[in-house]
């Protein structure tokens, strides 16, 4: 008779197996259209949440964490402050917890250390969504928290008006440098296409206003993005972090080992 870790664990190969394959379409046809790469995350994600026992509550994971980047020029970049730190605890709490885990994390991260999965660097907005691109329908779970930049340089010119964008190196003779910006690609209104089927977090890091208004903020995050809740932390927030799905109070939880664990609960459908 087979037991309920044996069956866990030839229900696992029977799903990677099949995932592989839906995968592997990709190869057939490299040059595919937006819709033909949609499709397709769709039948990896049908496979994956239905061949799986519902009862399991096993899932692969993707996390992102640390900063993206948008390069000034080859030595200079546009970035953010972030240590990559939450993403590593998130993705070790996971792991721990079962689940197959895939940190996707930004390469400019200071926070350094091992999981029990696969760290996988990316560098620009555009190289993170290729990337989750690659990895579209193969997911129970995705937690976004990675600080990717708002913005990336369209242009720069000199202050005597020549354009100096495309520089290796901008040298310092160059005198004082206007730099026009422009909005980067938004990765998390894009991750519900890619895959239809899992659960999605998103984040909201505030600095200016009330609790209330950070609620409402991630609310709208929620509705604009199709996701299913939205982690809430910074200055305008408090101490700790909050996670929000519409129509329940926000949790309060005190620590990144706290909302780990709470994460993984939450996973399993507890309350």
């Amino acid at each position: 008779m087979e037991t309920g870790a044996n069956s866990r664990q030839s229900d696992a190969v029977t799903i990677r197996c099949l995932l592989r394959l839906t995968a592997s379409f990709k190869a057939v046809s490299p040059l595919r259209s937006a819709t033909a790469v949609q499709n397709g995350a769709a039948i990896r994600s049908t496979l994956y949440h239905h061949v799986s026992p519902r009862h399991s509550r096993i899932m692969r994971c993707l996390v992102t964490c640390g900063p993206s980047w948008e390069p000034i020029d080859r030595v200079r970049r546009l970035t953010n402050f972030s240590t990559g730190r939450l993403g590593l605890l998130l993705s070790a709490a996971l792991a721990d917890a079962g689940h197959e885990v895939l940190c996707l994390k930004g390469e400019a991260a200071t926070a350094h250390g091992t999981v029990p999965g696969e760290i996988l660097p990316f560098s620009t907005n555009d190289d993170l969504l290729a990337k989750l691109q690659a990895q579209a329908g193969r997911a129970g779970a995705i937690f976004h928290a990675a600080a990717l930049c708002d913005y990336r340089v369209k242009s720069i010119h000199a202050e005597h008006g020549d354009a100096v964008l495309g520089a290796a190196k901008i040298p310092t003779r160059s005198g004082n440098l206007k730099l026009e910006l422009e909005p980067t690609v938004k990765v998390l209104p894009q991750l519900r296409a890619l895959f239809p089927a899992a659960k999605i977090v998103g984040w909201k890091y505030e600095l200016d206003g009330t609790g209330d208004d950070v609620i409402d903020r991630a609310l709208r995050q929620i509705a604009e993005c199709a996701t299913d809740a939205c982690v809430v932390n910074g200055a305008a927030w408090g101490d700790g972090f909050g996670f929000v799905v519409p129509g329940k109070a926000p949790v309060p939880l005190a620590s990144g080992e706290e909302l780990g664990k709470f994460l993984c609960r939450w996973l399993r459908g507890e309350k």
